[in-house]
């Protein structure tokens, strides 16, 4: 038998909104118009979608990213950092292991020094417990040190990098508001 060329495939998780009712033909055209392919599509309500999506070559990924509309309906794409689905229980109270882990992976991710602004769609309260969690670690590292995360960032109210936590449908999603390979180090 002859060997196959192994394809280097990649998945990431997509937030995608718009002001406009969003379908799953539309979500489906937007993707593979990029020559990328949705691997699951889920609706949170009519202008909110979370979708996974397979690439196999990262300039694809960024065009599709970049994109803002689609069938003249406006859009907003965001690569999602971490979700979570919120059961009844966690519907009002921040769950504090989930922005722990969102303040270790993402200070464990950065490698040159960024300055953060933490910003909020109706998640105040979980806003208010991720900021007051990844402080403490910045100030006094206790997971950050056990982890091995040598943190090289600060959060600031005027910070050059966005880092968005939206509650919507029973969902919170963080994602930075732009791309952020600029502050990876690449091995």
């Amino acid at each position: 038998m002859p060997k196959t060329k192994k394809q280097n495939k990649n998945i990431t998780k997509l937030y995608i909104t718009s002001r406009n009712k969003l379908t799953d033909k539309g979500i489906c055209y937007l993707i593979s118009s990029n020559l990328c392919y949705p691997k699951f599509m889920k609706q949170i309500d009519v202008w909110n979608w979370v979708v996974g999506v397979d690439y196999e070559n990262y300039k694809n990924l960024l065009s599709l990213l970049k994109t803002t509309e689609i069938r003249n309906k406006q859009i907003s794409i965001k690569r999602i950092f971490k979700s979570m689905y919120l059961s009844k229980q966690f519907m009002e109270e921040p769950s504090k292991g989930f922005l722990l882990r969102v303040a270790m992976g993402v200070s464990g991710l950065i490698r040159k020094p960024l300055n953060i602004r933490v910003t909020n769609n109706r998640a105040n309260d979980w806003q208010k417990e991720l900021l007051r969690i990844w402080q403490g670690e910045i100030d006094n590292p206790s997971k950050f040190k056990q982890a091995g995360i040598k943190n090289v960032i600060d959060i600031l109210p005027k910070g050059e990098v966005e880092f968005c936590i939206v509650k919507v449908g029973g969902h919170i999603i963080t994602f930075f508001n732009k791309p952020i390979d600029e502050y990876i180090k690449n091995e």
